[in-house]
């Protein structure tokens, strides 16, 4: 209790096994902005933040601005993801890596 009353606990959630709901294909991509690093509010960020495949996004230092993990149902969705969400005129380069296997993932803290 007194970690929800320290604001620690921010919620609770059902964690589904993303396999059986049908969302098979897992890939990271790294993302290169055209805009300024420094444009917290882009575009590209804000549609980013709202697609509903990707799960998580983070900014990052170094060759790519941006990190996000996406999830989809197949590689062909995955395809028609990078072929027009992400060939923009805002992304100036992307990588993707899509995952063959997951030997760790877990959504808690070790507190």
């Amino acid at each position: 209790k007194s970690l929800q009353e320290g604001g620690y606990i921010t919620g609770y959630k059902a964690i589904v096994d993303p396999g059986k709901a049908g969302f098979s294909t897992l890939a990271i991509v790294r993302i290169l902005s055209r805009t300024d690093k420094a444009k917290k509010n882009s575009g590209l960020l804000r549609r980013l933040k709202s697609h509903k495949n990707v799960i998580e996004l983070y900014g990052l230092y170094g060759e790519h601005d941006l990190l996000a993990k996406v999830r989809f149902r197949s590689n062909s969705e995955l395809f028609d993801f990078t072929n027009t969400f992400l060939s923009e005129q805002e992304v100036a380069d992307y990588q993707v890596y899509i995952t063959v296997c997951t030997h760790k993932e877990r959504a808690d803290i070790p507190i």
